[in-house]
Parts: C-alpha cells; sequence; structure tokens
C-alpha cells in the first residue's frame, strides 16, 4: 500500500515538475520576444541611420521560407522588423528574429562594440560576422555591403540566424 501511494505522490510530482518546467520556458520564450520588440534603439550596438522599413524591404515570408517555417506575425519599428516565425511540431513553437539597418558606415563600429567571440563568415555580404550574447541567449550577425548598407540580424539560433543572414542580404541589397 504504501509503494502504490509513493507511486501516486511521484507522478503528482512529476506533473507539477514538468508544469513548472514549461511555465518557466514559456515565460522566457516571452521575454526573449519583448526584448526584441523593444531594446532601446540608442545603444552604441544599434548604430544610426536613417528610418527604413525593414518589413517591407525584406517580407516576412523570404524569412519563413530561409529556415522553413511559417510567419506569424512582423512589426516594423524605426530601423528594425521584428519576424516571429512558427515551426510546426518543434520546441519551441515559435521563435522571434530581429533585422537592422544601418548605414554602410557603421559597420566598423558595431564590429568593436560586439561582446564575447567573434567569428568571421564567409559567403554573406562583403564582410559577416557573429557572436553569441550570453545574457540575452541570442546570436548576433553583423553583415556589411560596403558602401551600401550594414544590417544587424539576431536569434537564438545559429543556423537560423545564418540562414536570414543570408537571404536578407538578398533582399536589402538590389
Amino acid at each position: 500500500m504504501k509503494t502504490a501511494h509513493f507511486d501516486v505522490l511521484a507522478k503528482h510530482q512529476a506533473f507539477a515538475g514538468m508544469f513548472c518546467f514549461k511555465a518557466v520556458r514559456c515565460i522566457l520564450l516571452c521575454c526573449t520576444a519583448w526584448t526584441a520588440l523593444f531594446s532601446p534603439l540608442g545603444s552604441t550596438a544599434y548604430g544610426a541611420g536613417q528610418a527604413a522599413d525593414i518589413c517591407e524591404i525584406i517580407p516576412g515570408g523570404e524569412i519563413a521560407a530561409a529556415v522553413a517555417g511559417k510567419i506569424i506575425e512582423t512589426k516594423s519599428l524605426d530601423n528594425r522588423c521584428v519576424y516571429i516565425v512558427g515551426f510546426k511540431g518543434t520546441d519551441p513553437p515559435g521563435r522571434a528574429f530581429v533585422i537592422y539597418q544601418h548605414e554602410a558606415r557603421d559597420y566598423d563600429g558595431l564590429r568593436d562594440a560586439m561582446d564575447g567571440e567573434i567569428a568571421h563568415l564567409e559567403g554573406i555580404g562583403d564582410e559577416a560576422v557573429m557572436s553569441f550574447d550570453s545574457e540575452a541567449g541570442r546570436y548576433w550577425l553583423l553583415v556589411v555591403k560596403r558602401g551600401q548598407v550594414t544590417y544587424q540580424v539576431s536569434g537564438d539560433n545559429e543556423d537560423m540566424v545564418r540562414k536570414i543572414g543570408v537571404a536578407a542580404v538578398k533582399k536589402v541589397v538590389p
């Protein structure tokens, strides 16, 4: 009889623990999306430039196709666009990616402002670097087409950020 009681108790504790884990994961996803939507533009990490509607320049369908997802929502804010992309049968079911557009001359300053280990990537724009912000749990890809544009891509998955960077450079630069 005691064994059955402990089995039931263990199941209830496991259920409560799993519920707590899923709730924390949901809160983290919401916090990541909130940070992507409303992080300050005045920081040196974002550079300067004239306002552009990145969501029009790089449509959500292009971003979703690059990462084999489905666009749920796009939101244009100043020189950036937030893309919420859904994924069927994955965990988490959706991810937030942000693309920031800057003046071409901002690249060197933005690169110098990047924290952590910086990896140089080939085949994206004239020059591209990526770093991981462990505090925010996001990858930052910085790309320049010399004399034309600098842009950043932010997201929580390194491979997807890289794929979005490749897709974005095709749309940003005519």
